[in-house]
């Protein structure tokens, strides 16, 4: 696909919509940054907690 079809559905309304749906979604749940990732309820932000995310991940799904 050219970049300019990308960049042309990226400036769309429906995903500017989507855009700020998630948005609200990730404030309602409290991300202040990124990256951040969520094991259930549990966050974790930051490069430096992925690693505790994916133990905890691995734990969870078990």
């Amino acid at each position: 696909m050219p970049s300019s079809d990308i960049l042309q559905r990226a400036q769309s309304e429906p995903v500017k919509a989507l855009l700020r749906k998630q948005t609200d979604e990730a404030r309602a749940r409290g991300v202040f940054g990124a990256p951040t990732f969520f094991v259930g309820t549990e966050m974790y932000w930051g490069n430096d907690r992925l690693d505790d995310a994916l133990v905890c991940a691995s734990k969870w799904a078990a």
